[in-house]
């Protein structure tokens, strides 16, 4: 018989701690795959005529480098945080893979914003090779083609931003776990019952 309510039946506190282990792990890796694989994919596709235009990776610009860096740290943390075996450790890990979340998020959040700048240094690549046809100024060309630049969202940069969400969401999930576990190791066993007779 429980004691003035203080103790929860030890097996359903394993099973919700289970599924609290289980429900973080696949937000923050599950997230952070998605964002590491949204990095890798077309972020834009840059249209000067019908006969030239391009797609930007996200691994093309320094945003979709930043968010696949951060979608790495927050697998790590993640793996990590699961294998923790301290309290003060998980937390640390917790913290690791939502703020890898979090830079992911940002990063690719802004790229969406600003589509124009995803091409930016793919624009300037080709300005210089016009300019060396023509042996004409750089800086000129490049902005001839700004002026006449179209730029559509891929679904990369969308990808990116859902796996970031993933993984922010990840984190509320992975603390309320951490400290299930905690109550989980630190509650005390109750005695047996003695033996009737």
């Amino acid at each position: 018989m429980e004691q003035g309510g203080s103790h929860a039946d030890p097996a359903e506190a394993a099973r919700h701690v289970a599924r609290l282990r289980t429900a973080s792990f696949t937000l923050i890796v599950g997230g952070g795959l998605i964002a590491g694989l949204g990095s890798t994919l077309p972020w834009a596709t840059t249209t000067i005529s019908n006969s030239l235009s391009w797609d930007t990776r996200g691994t093309d610009t320094v945003s979709g480098m930043v968010t696949l860096a951060a979608a790495v740290v927050a697998i790590v943390g993640g793996l990590l945080m699961r294998a923790g075996r301290e309290h003060k450790s998980r937390r640390s890990m917790i913290a690791l893979a939502l703020a890898g979340g979090v830079v992911a998020t940002v990063a690719a959040g802004l790229a969406a914003g600003m589509s124009g700048k995803i091409a930016d240094d793919s624009l300037r690549e080709e300005a210089a090779q016009i300019a060396s046809r023509g042996k004409l100024s750089p800086d000129t060309v490049l902005e001839q083609l700004r002026a006449i630049q179209q730029d559509t969202i891929r679904p990369g940069v969308w990808v990116t931003l859902a796996g970031g969400l993933l993984i922010v969401a990840g984190g509320p999930t992975s603390i309320v776990w951490a400290r299930a576990r905690t109550r989980a190791q630190d509650e005390p066993e109750l005695p047996e019952p003695p033996a009737a007779g």
